[in-house]
This record gives C-alpha cells, structure tokens and sequence, in this order.
C-alpha cells in the first residue's frame, strides 16, 4: 500500500489497506491495526472514498489511546466535512481539534 501510494496509485494503495484491513481484521496488534488504519486515509480519501473514510475515522476515534494517535483521522475528518459541504461541522471540529491542542479560540 504504501508503494503505491508513492507511485499516486491511490486507487491500488486503496485496495491494499482495505485487504489488509479485512485480513487482518481487528484481532490484529494494536501498532499495526493503527498504522493500516491511518494510512488507509490518504487514498481513501483521494479516490473519493469518503464513507468508508468516515468509518475507518471511527475506528481510530473509538480505537486510539490517546490523542495524538487520532489527529490525523481528525485531519481527514475535517477534510471529508469542507469536501462534503459541511462547513459548520468543519469549524466546529477544527475549533474542537486545535482547543485540544491548546490553542485559544475566542468564540
């Protein structure tokens, strides 16, 4: 998957995670289970993917163990809402995202 990526075969290095994903399933190791999850987004996400984008999204969200293990499922959660039109919701969570990160937005 990650090869494929490299080379802009998103629709391959999509394949690829996804067949991982169903292979492995959730039985997997924790560091691996993650790592294929987070790496799914980016070509998920570029063949427009977006559904299945959001439900690997929370999987990471319900999965991680800390925050910074689900940053860049939130990068691509807010990509998937400003994609998508949404852009209350994408504020919303941006604001949530950076808050979290301990910047102080006035509101």
């Amino acid at each position: 998957g990650e090869k494929a990526m490299k080379s802009s075969s998103f629709h391959s290095a999509a394949n690829y995670f996804l067949s991982a994903i169903s292979f492995y399933g959730e039985d997997c190791e924790y560091t691996t289970l993650m790592k294929v999850y987070d790496l799914s987004l980016e070509p998920l996400f570029a063949i427009g993917e977006f559904s299945t984008v959001e439900i690997i999204i929370d999987k990471i969200l319900s999965t991680a163990k800390c925050f910074e293990e689900q940053l860049n499922a939130y990068h691509h959660l807010i990509r998937v809402l400003a994609a998508s039109g949404k852009y209350q919701e994408t504020i919303s969570k941006a604001i949530f995202v950076l808050e979290k990160l301990g910047e102080n937005i006035p509101k």
